[in-house]
């Protein structure tokens, strides 16, 4: 038996690995197509030109943002009755940003997977406060959008969709009648219905996420870590003296940053840098910059985050796969 768990031990930990890996295979080859469309003597130039005492201020208040993220967690724990080590509980939130290059972020449930091994959580219990996160994320990313939605002429008609659509999700998850009757449909299928009992805490769980005071204070938090890692893209800018201002790098920011979620590619790799780049060309740099500046942010934000959570995983696996 202990072999046995040993074996399924060793087949998760090398499946998570194989995820892993296969995310940063695919961001080096995005980030490199990229790098070679904006000239490679021209990017190398923006990225050298940089002060390092920027790149150290981008990396502090990135990290600013990933702890105001951890804030967020532990407070849908707390809402949940969920007691984990303060410890422990930020390990797997950084472990979690390592699963940021999966589809959707959808590897972020390893969080769930985690505390169930260290404390014992059901997984349908916890994995709402995962979904939440997401969530919370969107309703923050657009109301950043919103910031310059109106000053500029492109974006509207997919701000007003994606909100709508956020919108009425949240409704129909906060109202109990429709959300049981859809479980109660649900579990009349064969395949689904020895899951109802595991359909109603992960409803239960997601229905205490959802009220009105925890969703509306942890989009708040939520708004504060996004603004956070805008104001990383803006120190770039403003040591380049680019003449974009901070309502500019916010919107480039968000939006790119909502396209990518919404393509539901790993870590939005593309996508987002494609938009990014696309909007810094709109608003006057040239291809090599808008580039150069999209990589940064990239690498500032998305990959550090990832290699702390990679290097954390590494370091734990065989306490938290076991």
């Amino acid at each position: 038996m202990k072999a046995k768990s040993q074996d399924l031990m060793a087949g998760k930990g090398q499946k998570l690995t194989s995820r892993i890996i296969t995310g940063v295979m695919v961001g080096v080859v995005v980030s490199v197509l990229f790098f070679l469309w904006g000239d490679v003597r021209e990017v190398k130039d923006v990225i050298f030109s940089i002060s390092w005492y920027t790149y150290v201020l981008a990396v502090v208040t990135t990290l600013a943002s990933y702890f105001v993220r951890f804030f967020k967690w532990q407070f849908f724990l707390q809402v949940l009755g969920i007691k984990v080590p303060w410890k422990e509980s930020l390990n797997i939130h950084f472990i979690g940003l390592s699963m940021s290059i999966t589809p959707g972020k959808l590897g972020e449930l390893l969080k769930s997977y985690l505390l169930k091994n260290t404390a014992g959580v059901e997984m349908a219990r916890s994995a709402p406060a995962v979904f939440t996160d997401r969530l919370t994320d969107l309703f923050a990313m657009l109301c950043l959008v919103g910031v310059g939605i109106s000053l500029f002429a492109f974006g509207k008609l997919a701000f007003f969709i994606v909100l709508g659509g956020l919108l009425l999700i949240t409704l129909v998850l906060q109202s109990k009648g429709i959300s049981l009757r859809v479980i109660d449909w649900l579990a009349r299928l064969p395949f689904l219905t020895k899951h109802k009992g595991s359909m109603l805490t992960l409803y239960e769980s997601t229905f205490e996420l959802l009220r009105w005071k925890p969703l509306l204070f942890a989009t708040v938090l939520s708004v504060i870590a996004w603004f956070m890692e805008c104001i990383s893209l803006y120190v770039l800018i403003v040591n380049l003296d680019l003449g974009l201002t901070l309502t500019h790098v916010v919107f480039i920011f968000s939006l790119g940053t909502v396209a990518g979620a919404l393509s539901m590619l790993p870590g939005g790799l593309g996508i987002a840098e494609g938009s990014m780049t696309g909007m810094f060309m709109y608003f006057g740099l040239a291809k090599g910059t808008a580039v150069s500046i999209t990589l940064l942010i990239r690498l500032v934000t998305l990959w550090l985050g990832v290699l702390i959570g990679i290097v954390i995983f590494f370091l734990k696996r065989k306490v938290y796969m076991r």
